[in-house]
């Protein structure tokens, strides 16, 4: 299995987001690339925006800079202190970085909205609408239902 998280980020400035992607991938300790539109997958049309939008940064979100899945990042397991990762053994702490990360690329200038999927082996089920300010609740009550949950979420 493969846990995903991508999408993209849409700002009025562009280029002021793509210089604080790789500080945000330090600091945290995570992978936060830059990837092509024909990388997200499962997207419905409606979704996806239109092809010369200088306005969209498309990005992907992986358990480290040398990894391209976030397999462990959203897999929502409690893992024994025995096992040797460079994120927390806790899921909801794991869980936790995503949440993080995606606040501080909204504390950016200029940020819009951010479209994310986050999913297993690219099965999409749902689109979810949600404010940043209720991001964090909308997101551990959908992986404490089902992890990863399958679903986009439009934050705005």
């Amino acid at each position: 299995m493969s846990n995903c998280v991508y999408g993209y980020i849409q700002t009025n400035n562009s280029i002021a987001i793509e210089n604080e992607l790789e500080s945000l991938a330090r600091k945290f300790g995570v992978g936060l690339k830059n990837i092509n539109k024909s990388e997200l997958f499962s997207f419905p049309k409606e979704l996806l925006p239109s092809l010369n939008d200088d306005s969209i940064i498309y990005i992907n979100v992986s358990d480290s800079n040398t990894r391209n899945n976030a397999e462990c990042l959203i897999d929502f397991y409690d893992y024994i202190n025995d096992v040797k990762m460079n994120l927390p053994h806790s899921g909801l702490e794991r869980l936790k970085i995503l949440i993080s990360i995606i606040r501080e690329i909204f504390s950016i200038h200029n940020v819009v909205k951010i479209v994310l999927a986050m999913t297993e082996c690219d099965q999409i089920e749902s689109v979810k609408e949600v404010f940043i300010s209720d991001f964090e609740k909308t997101i551990i009550d959908d992986f404490l239902e089902y992890a990863p949950p399958n679903i986009i979420y439009i934050i705005k």
